[in-house]
Parts: structure tokens; C-alpha cells; sequence
């Protein structure tokens, strides 16, 4: 799957290894799911989260067009996985929904329709994304956050 370094690297720094348990949060399309079980020599769990039910079909289509066999996908608010599943996952990728403050230049739009309150609420999640993912990851686990964002809310 074709994927800009912004969307590659973060997987990078994961590092899953096969074997272990990994938790993509925001995890629709399936870019970066496809290329930590790709990573994982298709072993392992990998779990797939995204919110938003209608984005699942997409990352469910890449998941089986490209041979994924190792992962279970979940439509839960991320917020609330750490209570679920607390001290769960070896690793844990949180590639944060954001305003998209970040990609203005390919998306003009963005200017005009983001209001100072909608950065306020999107940095409010992603805060409760990360302390959740905290409470997802193992003694020692490791996490990586990543969104396209550079405000600094």
C-alpha cells in the first residue's frame, strides 16, 4: 500500500515485533494497521479501533485484499479502551484525529471552516487518547503518537 512518509514513519518508531499484541487507536483506513501486521510476519494480535463505524469498511477491504490475518477489528471510542483493556498491549499507535491544521496546504477548505473552539475540542480527545492509551499499554510497553497537526494546543 502506497504510503506518504507521514504515515509510515510513526509505524517505524512502533516497531512491533512479531508475536506481540498491538493497539492501532485511529485505526481507519488501514495504512498503518496493514504495515505493523506486515511488520509482525502476520502473527501476533493486532487490533484495529476506529470510531466512526463507516470508516471500518475501508480498513475491513485492506485488511483482506492484502492478506491480514492477524488482526480484530473494533468500532469503540478510544477514550474508553483503557478501562476495557488496561495494561493490554506490548505496543500502542495512536496516529490522533485532528483539525487538520496541518495539511492547509493541500486542503484550502481547512482555513475557512475550523472555528478556535473545534481546536480546543480536538485537543481536548486527543489528551484523553493519550492518557487512555497509557492505560491500554503494558509495564514497559511503548507508544507512539502521532497526528498531523503542529498546533500547539
Amino acid at each position: 500500500m502506497l504510503q506518504s512518509a507521514s504515515s509510515f514513519l510513526p509505524v517505524l518508531a512502533l516497531d512491533p515485533q512479531p508475536g506481540e499484541k498491538v493497539l492501532d487507536m485511529a485505526s481507519a483506513p488501514g495504512g498503518k494497521t496493514t504495515y505493523i501486521a506486515q511488520m509482525m510476519k502476520n502473527t501476533g494480535c493486532v487490533f484495529a479501533n476506529d470510531l466512526k463505524k463507516d470508516r471500518l469498511r475501508a480498513l475491513q477491504f485492506n485488511l483482506y485484499r492484502l492478506g491480514v490475518t492477524n488482526t480484530v477489528v473494533t468500532c469503540r471510542d478510544g477514550r474508553k479502551y483503557g478501562k476495557a483493556f488496561p495494561n493490554s498491549f506490548d505496543r500502542v499507535l495512536l496516529d490522533a484525529p485532528c483539525t487538520g491544521l496541518g495539511i492547509i496546504s493541500k486542503d484550502q477548505s481547512i482555513k475557512a471552516n475550523r472555528l478556535q473552539i473545534d481546536i480546543y475540542k480536538c485537543s481536548h480527545v486527543q489528551k484523553e487518547l493519550l492518557l487512555s492509551a497509557i492505560d491500554c499499554a503494558k509495564v514497559g510497553g511503548i507508544i507512539v503518537y502521532s497526528t498531523c497537526s503542529v498546533s500547539p494546543l
